[in-house]
């Protein structure tokens, strides 16, 4: 049997959600009001925060714990998540309810699903969780209608100032022979519905993303204090207010959806199953209007429109850390 999500897919979205209001890469900037923008280096540093948030299920003490939702009778709810988190560029909202309700709005391309799910929090090594009632819908190998059943799921969060970062929690798995997750990040909604000050007072920190990034053709971006180094070519980097990472010289910019992804490889099965390999992986995206609009990054990024003929003018890039 086919596992596959139903639910969840609705709730673990926005891999490496980040957001920024017009800072530059080393220094304050300004935001579109013109007041100074906060320090990037005053802000979380993502790769600091999937380092305090990552688990598994067997770290936490969950493997097997629970078998229903209504096992779980030491939960209770954490004030401090009630109310609405959204994504810097909207596509999703979560609100958490003092009666054990989230509810969440997604937005896929124009797709929207909406979803009422029973949830909890508990604690373990240091580490808040949210456990999650979802759906899983099982798929014979052969065809035929699926097959659903009620799972637990959990995730650990942070909540720091009007932002919410969650990841999920590694289960058990003697099939996958690797795991790949990003930290979530929401910003608190105000009375209004708005997250928008939340965002403008919660800049990315881009040294979140300082390293030198290679590809499985050895080709390499840099960035540090100075920018961003591809191809020989250095250009300043910022991130805007719909989580884009910005990169420009002389005058021409790029915005890239982007994602930091915490990753691990397995060799060996059953009881001699070990991990391998582990580290980050950074994701670059960009979708041109026309065959025309091309990133400035092109030199380590896959046309697919070319080279799968892509309906649409579309390039990705994706790296693993190395230094």
């Amino acid at each position: 049997m086919k596992r596959i999500i139903a639910v969840l897919a609705a709730l673990l979205i926005c891999i490496g959600i980040f957001a920024a209001c017009g800072n530059t890469h080393a220094k304050p900037g300004k935001t579109d009001d013109g007041n100074d923008a906060p320090s990037p280096s005053s802000a979380e540093n993502l790769r600091e925060i999937i380092t305090s948030l990552k688990a598994t299920e067997a770290e936490l003490g969950l493997e097997n714990k629970y078998k229903t939702f209504d096992d779980v009778t030491d939960g209770k709810i954490d004030p401090a998540l009630i109310g609405t988190w959204k994504t810097a560029d909207g596509s999703a909202v979560y609100t958490y309810g003092e009666d054990g309700i989230l509810k969440t709005k997604t937005d896929f391309y124009g797709t929207v699903s909406e979803n009422e799910l029973r949830y909890t929090c508990l604690g373990a090594q240091d580490k808040n969780i949210i456990c999650l009632e979802t759906e899983y819908s099982n798929y014979p190998e052969d065809g035929g209608e699926p097959e659903t059943e009620l799972v637990i799921t959990y995730s650990t969060y942070k909540i720091s100032g009007d932002v919410l970062y969650e990841m999920s929690v590694e289960e058990a798995d003697p099939d996958s022979d690797n795991y790949n997750v990003s930290v979530q990040q929401f910003y608190k909604a105000d009375e209004n519905g708005s997250a928008e000050a939340s965002i403008r007072s919660n800049p990315v920190n881009l040294e979140s993303l300082y390293g030198t990034w290679k590809n499985d053709e050895d080709k390499s971006i840099t960035v540090g204090e100075s920018g961003l180094v591809c191809d020989g070519e250095t250009y300043a980097v910022s991130v805007n207010d719909k989580n884009d990472l910005v990169v420009e010289k002389d005058g021409v910019k790029t915005a890239y959806t982007f994602s930091l992804i915490y990753s691990k490889y397995f060799d060996g099965e059953g009881d001699e199953k070990h991990v391998s390999e582990e580290g980050y992986k950074l994701a670059l995206n960009y979708t041109g209007k026309d065959e025309s609009d091309k990133p400035n990054l092109l030199a380590v990024m896959e046309d697919w429109h070319t080279l799968y003929e892509y309906e649409t003018w579309y390039y990705t890039a994706n790296f693993d850390l190395a230094e």
